[in-house]
């Protein structure tokens, strides 16, 4: 309790706060290389990139640049527009600090996409796999550790949103919410700059779930885990965050277990045979027990290209 404001229940209300989210179809998937996808199907685990280091620059920025734009078409002139404005700048100016790092697993609502197919196995003569996961599941089968004992870390999971007048609704809808616990818990606005700071982190987390509409063609569904606030804290995952060298730069990431039971097909890229590959997997799956995956869920990209 400070001055009779309830540091506990802020806590609580940015714990439980529900992100505005689109729901994806039943299944997605996650495109990568022959030599990747073993890995995870043998590793039982997913790979999560920092936001800050995808490939995409303007990640985990983009929702703070649409915030300042309209900000006041969302908040009344009050100390919360002013402490959110300094408490944004401040987070443009120095992005996400260690170890609050927000960690997202992409995929795709595309079975069989060239341009996927094209980006992410480039390098390897368009020879790669996508492993189909049930959107259902997919979320809760994701199970990073905590730096406290028992401690859940929020997991989200939902369609990217592409279109501007969408994102702005959605933004209206994420500050409305806040003006709600305001109006209840600090009617005097005397806790604002604490309030703001709280705001921001629940922006970043909304901000996974948007890009610019240039990206619209990637059809992406994302998977995303962020920081648990307890009593004024923060806690992040306790996975080892490791790098991985491309194009020149130390990409850092966490490797996260999964449960098999998500995983319940395999599409083969269009340059490869699945005569040549099927009995490999199935061999590979029935070894590290994904009793999901079969005969029938492993089949060849329809895409007629020779390389």
């Amino acid at each position: 309790m400070m001055d009779g404001f309830d540091v506990a229940k802020l806590c609580r209300f940015s714990n439980n706060f529900k992100l505005e989210l689109k729901n994806p179809p039943d299944f997605v998937y996650h495109y990568t290389s022959k030599e990747a996808a073993k890995n995870i199907i043998k590793g039982n685990t997913l790979r999560f990139t920092d936001r800050y280091f995808l490939n995409d620059y303007s990640e985990g920025k983009y929702i703070y640049e649409l915030c300042k734009e309209h900000l006041k078409e969302f908040l009344p002139d009050s100390n919360l527009r002013t402490s959110f404005e300094k408490k944004l700048d401040e987070r443009i100016a120095h992005g996400q600090t260690n170890p609050f790092f927000v960690y997202q697993c992409s995929m795709t609502t595309d079975q069989d996409s060239l341009c996927m197919w094209n980006y992410y196995t480039n390098q390897d003569s368009i020879q790669g796999y996508n492993l189909k996961f049930s959107s259902a599941k997919i979320a809760e089968a994701i199970h990073p550790t905590t730096e406290i004992e028992d401690g859940k870390l929020p997991i989200y999971s939902g369609m990217v949103v592409y279109d501007l007048k969408e994102q702005l609704a959605v933004l209206n809808t994420f500050f409305q919410k806040f003006m709600k616990f305001v109006a209840k818990y600090d009617p005097s606005d005397r806790h604002s700059p604490m309030i703001a700071g709280m705001m921001i982190d629940k922006l970043s987390d909304q901000g996974v779930f948007f890009k610019k509409n240039c990206f619209s063609i990637e059809n992406e569904f994302r998977v995303a885990i962020s920081t648990y606030v307890e009593d004024d804290k923060f806690f992040a995952i306790k996975e080892e965050r490791k790098t991985v060298k491309k194009h020149g730069l130390d990409i850092p990431y966490v490797d996260i277990r999964f449960d098999k039971d998500a995983l319940i097909g395999i599409t083969l890229s269009p340059t490869l045979k699945l005569a040549d590959e099927r009995s490999e997997i199935l061999k590979i799956v029935k070894d590290n027990g994904y009793l999901n995956v079969t005969a029938d869920s492993v089949c060849a990209s329809e895409i007629p290209v020779r390389f």
